[in-house]
């Protein structure tokens, strides 16, 4: 059942409480991420200095969408044969997006992979543009991030929340289980036992996330089931169980 929350008079949105980028805004889905981003042209190229090769932050938030997923799926199949049963279930979740506040840690720290796309040496910065002085805006091809280690990733970059958005959406297989069970003839008139089966059992043993995901588990953020939608360095990394279990009927 969908509820409809009224806001206070005047009052089109707020920040929630502890969630540096969630935002409840009036007439969109809850949560919503608002995040900082850089200057951009008409376009949406990024625009950098003709100096430096730095870009320059935004003075406003950009609200990107929620991360709460709208769209989930699950499937479930289970095949047979003489007594040996495999069982897959499998989740897709869509539409949402996740901000990895996790990967403005790793690059500050130089130890994420994103840091060494260009091997720690100066680079032109993809998609970007350059002011030439008349207000037209030329595409770079040529103008160098002059510091293409601390200055750039750990004090220039990792300073703008867009950069770590990404889409959440993910395809789990949330459990496969194979198990047997014995004939029944086994056990007639010969003991107590009427019936035994055992199984294996792997929980999300295989996860398929947006490739622009570089960092992670998008369900692993600080909360249970992606409730905030945002990650970062204190949060539980994921996880794979494996189980056995032996059921006897008497």
């Amino acid at each position: 059942e969908n509820k409809v929350i009224s806001l206070y008079p005047g009052i089109n949105d707020f920040l929630l409480t502890n969630a540096a980028d969630q935002y409840v805004i009036k007439g969109k889905a809850f949560p919503q991420i608002k995040l900082s981003d850089w200057k951009r042209d008409p376009s949406g190229r990024i625009i950098v200095d003709k100096n430096s090769g730095f870009p320059t932050p935004n003075d406003s938030l950009v609200t990107y969408g929620t991360s709460n997923p709208p769209y989930k799926v699950g499937l479930t199949t289970s095949v047979s044969v003489k007594g040996l049963t495999l069982s897959v279930l499998a989740e897709g979740r869509f539409g949402g997006i996740i901000y990895n506040s996790i990967g403005n840690a790793l690059d500050f720290t130089g130890v994420s992979a994103y840091s060494t796309q260009a091997g720690r040496s100066q680079f032109v910065l993809p998609n970007s543009v350059y002011d030439d002085g008349t207000g037209k805006y030329i595409e770079n091809t040529g103008v160098v991030v002059k510091n293409g280690n601390n200055d750039f990733w750990a004090s220039t970059w990792n300073g703008v929340g867009s950069t770590y958005l990404n889409s959440s959406d993910f395809w789990k297989i949330r459990e496969i289980s194979l198990s047997y069970s014995f004939p029944k003839s086994l056990f007639t008139g010969k003991s107590f036992i009427k019936q035994i089966s055992v199984a294996l059992i792997g929980r999300n043993i295989f996860t398929y996330r947006a490739k622009e995901n570089v960092w992670t588990d998008p369900e692993f953020s600080n909360t249970t089931g992606n409730a905030i939608g945002t990650t970062d360095i204190n949060q539980n990394p994921p996880t794979k169980t494996f189980g056995a279990n032996v059921n006897i009927v008497f």
